[in-house]
Protein backbone atom coordinates (compact mmCIF):
# COMPACT_ATOMS: atom_id res chain seq x y z
CA UNK A 1 0.00 0.00 0.00
CA UNK A 2 1.12 3.44 -0.70
CA UNK A 3 0.61 6.63 1.55
CA UNK A 4 0.98 9.81 0.74
CA UNK A 5 3.23 12.49 2.26
CA UNK A 6 1.19 15.37 0.77
CA UNK A 7 -1.59 15.84 3.50
CA UNK A 8 -3.17 19.18 1.67
CA UNK A 9 -3.60 19.28 -2.09
CA UNK A 10 -3.82 22.92 -2.91
CA UNK A 11 -3.39 22.85 -6.58
CA UNK A 12 -6.32 23.62 -8.96
CA UNK A 13 -4.88 22.13 -11.67
CA UNK A 14 -5.40 18.04 -12.38
CA UNK A 15 -2.57 15.96 -14.28
CA UNK A 16 -3.31 13.09 -16.63
CA UNK A 17 -1.19 10.59 -17.17
CA UNK A 18 -1.65 7.59 -19.26
CA UNK A 19 -0.53 3.59 -18.47
CA UNK A 20 0.12 1.04 -21.30
CA UNK A 21 -0.90 -2.46 -20.52
CA UNK A 22 2.92 -2.96 -21.22
CA UNK A 23 3.86 -0.81 -18.86
CA UNK A 24 2.42 -1.20 -15.79
CA UNK A 25 5.25 -1.51 -13.25
CA UNK A 26 6.68 1.74 -14.86
CA UNK A 27 3.30 3.36 -14.71
CA UNK A 28 2.93 2.34 -11.07
CA UNK A 29 6.16 3.98 -10.29
CA UNK A 30 5.51 7.03 -11.85
CA UNK A 31 1.68 6.98 -9.85
CA UNK A 32 3.82 6.53 -6.30
CA UNK A 33 6.25 9.75 -7.86
CA UNK A 34 3.25 11.64 -8.63
CA UNK A 35 1.58 11.17 -5.29
CA UNK A 36 4.63 11.80 -3.41
CA UNK A 37 5.84 14.68 -5.02
CA UNK A 38 2.90 16.60 -6.47
CA UNK A 39 -0.24 18.77 -4.94
CA UNK A 40 -2.66 18.47 -7.96
CA UNK A 41 -5.97 18.43 -7.12
CA UNK A 42 -6.84 15.17 -8.95
CA UNK A 43 -4.52 12.57 -10.74
CA UNK A 44 -6.44 10.97 -13.73
CA UNK A 45 -4.76 8.03 -14.65
CA UNK A 46 -5.81 6.42 -18.18
CA UNK A 47 -5.00 3.08 -18.50
CA UNK A 48 -6.70 -0.29 -20.13
CA UNK A 49 -9.51 -1.69 -18.11
CA UNK A 50 -7.53 -5.08 -17.11
CA UNK A 51 -5.03 -2.14 -15.35
CA UNK A 52 -7.46 -0.73 -13.57
CA UNK A 53 -8.56 -3.20 -11.01
CA UNK A 54 -4.59 -3.84 -9.97
CA UNK A 55 -3.91 0.03 -9.76
CA UNK A 56 -7.43 0.53 -7.32
CA UNK A 57 -5.85 -2.24 -4.82
CA UNK A 58 -2.44 -1.01 -5.01
CA UNK A 59 -3.77 2.42 -4.12
CA UNK A 60 -6.86 2.09 -1.97
CA UNK A 61 -6.57 5.42 0.19
CA UNK A 62 -5.86 7.85 -2.47
CA UNK A 63 -9.21 9.53 -3.34
CA UNK A 64 -8.02 12.38 -5.66
CA UNK A 65 -7.16 9.19 -8.06
CA UNK A 66 -9.35 8.93 -10.93
CA UNK A 67 -8.86 5.74 -12.86
CA UNK A 68 -10.57 5.81 -16.45
CA UNK A 69 -10.51 2.92 -19.39
CA UNK A 70 -9.08 4.26 -22.14
CA UNK A 71 -11.58 1.88 -24.21
CA UNK A 72 -14.79 5.04 -22.95
CA UNK A 73 -12.04 7.64 -23.54
CA UNK A 74 -12.32 8.13 -27.64
CA UNK A 75 -14.75 5.06 -28.40
CA UNK A 76 -14.20 5.14 -32.13
CA UNK A 77 -10.74 4.83 -32.14
CA UNK A 78 -8.27 1.78 -30.54
CA UNK A 79 -4.61 1.04 -30.76
CA UNK A 80 -4.89 -0.97 -33.29
CA UNK A 81 -5.98 1.99 -35.60
CA UNK A 82 -3.35 4.17 -34.79
CA UNK A 83 -1.20 1.67 -35.55
CA UNK A 84 -3.11 1.18 -38.84
CA UNK A 85 -2.96 5.52 -39.73
CA UNK A 86 0.56 5.03 -39.22
CA UNK A 87 1.20 2.16 -41.35
CA UNK A 88 -0.87 3.53 -44.43
CA UNK A 89 0.74 6.51 -43.60
CA UNK A 90 4.82 5.21 -43.83
CA UNK A 91 5.31 6.19 -40.59
CA UNK A 92 6.35 3.44 -37.79
CA UNK A 93 3.46 1.66 -35.95
CA UNK A 94 4.95 0.62 -33.87
CA UNK A 95 5.28 4.20 -32.09
CA UNK A 96 1.40 3.98 -31.91
CA UNK A 97 0.94 3.58 -28.22
CA UNK A 98 2.84 6.91 -27.69
CA UNK A 99 0.56 8.63 -30.35
CA UNK A 100 -2.22 7.02 -28.92
CA UNK A 101 -1.35 7.95 -25.39
CA UNK A 102 -1.57 12.14 -26.76
CA UNK A 103 -4.78 11.34 -28.34
CA UNK A 104 -6.50 10.01 -25.48
CA UNK A 105 -4.87 13.00 -22.71
CA UNK A 106 -5.76 15.83 -25.83
CA UNK A 107 -9.44 14.64 -26.01
CA UNK A 108 -9.57 14.05 -22.15
CA UNK A 109 -8.74 17.65 -22.23
CA UNK A 110 -11.04 18.45 -24.64
CA UNK A 111 -13.59 17.16 -22.35
CA UNK A 112 -12.70 18.83 -19.04
CA UNK A 113 -13.49 22.44 -17.74
CA UNK A 114 -10.26 22.57 -16.08
CA UNK A 115 -6.93 23.16 -15.75
CA UNK A 116 -4.78 19.97 -16.30
CA UNK A 117 -1.21 18.99 -17.09
CA UNK A 118 -0.82 16.57 -19.64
Amino acid sequence: MITSTSYKRNITDDIVTCISRYHLDIGFRSNRSLIRFSEANKIVVITANENINFLKKNFPNENYLIFLNEDEIIPNIKLIDVASMLAELGGNSERAGWYYQQFLKMNFFNKSNKSIII
